[in-house]
């Protein structure tokens, strides 16, 4: 039995709930018993260099107040047709604020799933790309992104790999990979989310709440489907979608959490193994039709209000966050779930 006192609501409450599940709404506060704080364990962290590709995993990373993952989501390989509407001085003018009608211009893992085929390694000092075959040793690229003639052959690479690979046909000249990126002194994620230049996002993912879907699916699900920068475990599946207007200590890095995640068919793919790159199942419907109470929330939840969508249309795993208190995570760092203003108890 627990015993606690909300100090916003003064009242004393006690029952044998699970710490999720020890709420009380009263006077338009969610109150939660002090003491009483999710915890779990940072299990991964990674980076996605380029959008679609791979992950680098990361031992540990320092984040600033604002920032971004190293390198995370900083370049991408947009189709040649639409490489005239890139400004790299002007980077979010092309998304006018909406990040998921855009996929399509980009190479990415629902229009390229092969893309999952390649290992990446990256040097971030020198912003070095390099690529091989996942599963192989042999080295397919290795090119300094910053130089033009690196750039040329990134995109030569690229463009013989996706005919190699699919057997198309509309890599012609016009439509041929260009490599883009913002410019210096610009900060810009080919992401979903995308953030502002002045607010970066990261993206979390809970194990529990994979193997809950995998329970339902009767199928092991690799979490990496769901290229989450952190990945966490020790925490009870979907506590993740409650953390959302609430701030997570990750170590020494504080994060408020700012929506859920809305699943795409990128996650069809499989992301490793012998069978990566093919599309063999459909977390996205899954999603929606077993966990329909996963639900927009947070800055999601409002832009499906503008765009005259359903506040709740199901297909959601994972959470966005922003960096609010810059710090250092490293894996099998502690995760804290905090209130408002960053104490680890009282109303949030």
């Amino acid at each position: 039995m627990v015993v606690g006192v909300a100090p916003s609501c003064s009242v004393t409450f006690r029952c044998h709930m699970r710490a999720s599940e020890l709420k009380i709404r009263m006077k338009s506060h969610l109150c939660l018993v002090p003491g009483n704080i999710v915890s779990g364990r940072v299990t991964d962290l990674h980076t996605f260099p380029v959008k679609g590709l791979r992950h680098v995993a990361l031992p540990k990373v320092e984040l600033k107040t604002g920032g971004g993952f190293p390198a995370d989501r900083a370049w991408a390989f947009i189709l040649g047709r639409y490489a005239h509407q890139w400004d790299p001085k002007n980077p979010e003018s092309m998304f006018k604020g909406e990040h998921h009608g855009t996929k399509v211009k980009f190479h990415q893992l629902i229009s390229n799933p092969e893309m999952a085929g390649l290992h990446v390694g990256y040097d971030f000092e020198e912003d070095r790309l390099k690529l091989s075959k996942l599963g192989a040793s042999t080295t397919l690229l290795d090119v300094k992104l910053t130089d033009p003639k690196g750039v040329q052959e990134a995109e030569g690479f690229f463009a013989s790999f996706l005919v190699g690979n699919t057997n198309e046909d509309r890599i012609t000249t016009d439509a041929r990979p260009r490599l883009v990126s913002a410019s210096d002194g610009q900060t810009h994620q080919f992401a979903n989310v995308g953030g502002t230049k002045d607010m970066l996002r990261l993206h979390l993912v809970n194990r529990q709440s994979v193997l809950d879907l995998a329970r339902v699916l009767g199928q092991e699900v690799d979490p990496l489907r769901f290229r989450a920068n952190v990945m966490v475990d020790g925490v009870e599946a979907w506590a993740e979608h409650e953390w959302v207007g609430r701030r997570v200590r990750l170590g020494s890095v504080v994060v408020e959490i700012t929506e859920t995640t809305i699943r795409c068919p990128a996650t069809a793919v499989q992301p490793s193994g012998r069978d990566a790159g093919i599309r063999n199942m459909n977390p996205p419907k899954v999603l929606q039709d077993a966990f329909p109470e996963a639900r927009a929330l947070g800055r999601d939840h409002k832009t499906m209000k503008a765009l005259g969508g359903p506040e709740s249309m199901g297909g959601y795993l994972g959470v966005y966050a922003k960096v609010v208190e810059g710090g250092g995570i490293a894996v099998g760092d502690t995760v804290e779930v905090l209130d408002h203003c960053g104490a680890s108890q009282g109303v949030c």
